[in-house]
């Protein structure tokens, strides 16, 4: 019996807690990777705010837009419009359609429609949320950059590069700016331009940036720092600088292994780009290597 009580207390929390403690409790959960305890603590504060606010309350947004999160990081994406609708809903009637977490929302509508292959319809959430955030927030404002990245996203899934490219530079600007050269979304701004460059086989630019990269590794994880480094590869790679490649393979090959540990999903891929380096060198010594470390298949 006293084994089910600090059950109870420790996944659904104190019966007498507000809706904020759940959010709290959901939120320190979700940092712990217990995504199922953030799941159901985030529905009990909805609850609990939908019945103390009532449903129409701006606070009850907050409950909305972390339980939409959890949603799309398990590709339950129409759960997650659903949840992102009601939200931009509610704020456009209790804050107004140009207040700034109006805005918010909308970009975020956009984000899970993108990941449903609805672009037109987040393509105008998204400029729409836009132009909110440059009014709401000033035009060099942390949410105008996050639109744009979004913009750019959207742009290069569609293959439009040049508005892309031009929405990504943009970001990029403003979270130098603002963020400074070491935060991961001014990171996160920079790679993309990269990748930008790379798909076009603008090779000089997106070396370039690739290597500024991997030179602004404080802070940031290996994995993007592995990321980095087997990008940079393939491109190296593909203009015949096989020793340059190789380096870089590795390397991502050992951040990978310290983070994520092998067999996984991006250790790989850098692993199967490294044995086809090899394979056209005729270098079969280092592929048996390579076939070594493959992680022993359970049967």
């Amino acid at each position: 019996m006293a084994d089910e009580e600090k059950t109870s207390s420790t996944v659904d929390g104190p019966r007498e807690a507000s809706w904020k403690t759940y959010v709290e409790m959901a939120n320190e959960a979700l940092r712990q990777g217990r995504r199922r305890s953030a799941e159901h603590l985030c529905r009990r504060a909805l609850a609990l705010a939908e019945s103390t606010l009532g449903e129409d309350h701006p606070d009850v947004t907050v409950c909305l837009d972390l339980l939409s999160e959890l949603c799309r990081d398990k590709g339950r994406y129409a759960e997650a419009e659903t949840l992102l609708r009601r939200c931009v809903s509610i704020l456009q009637k209790s804050l107004g359609p140009s207040h700034r977490d109006t805005g918010a929302a909308l970009n975020n509508l956009s984000v899970i429609l993108h990941r449903q292959g609805k672009n037109a319809e987040a393509e105008r959430m998204s400029c729409q949320a836009l132009a909110i955030a440059e009014t709401a927030s000033g035009p060099d404002s942390p949410d105008v950059a996050a639109c744009l990245s979004n913009l750019t996203g959207l742009c290069g899934s569609e293959k439009r590069y040049d508005e892309a490219e031009q929405y990504c530079t943009r970001a990029l600007q403003i979270r130098e700016k603002t963020r400074g050269p070491e935060h991961p979304d001014t990171a996160s701004s920079l790679n993309c331009l990269a990748m930008l460059h790379h798909i076009q086989n603008h090779y000089e630019e997106a070396e370039k940036l690739y290597r500024r990269l991997l030179l602004r590794r404080a802070g940031h994880s290996r994995v993007d720092a592995a990321s980095t480094a087997n990008n940079l590869a393939e491109l190296l790679h593909r203009q015949n600088r096989l020793a340059e490649a190789e380096s870089l393979y590795v390397e991502s090959l050992n951040l990978l292994e310290q983070s994520v540990g092998l067999g996984h999903p991006k250790w790989l891929t850098t692993m199967q780009n490294l044995m086809m380096l090899y394979e056209e060198q005729g270098n079969y010594p280092k592929i048996q290597e390579l076939v070594r470390r493959l992680p022993e298949r359970r049967t």
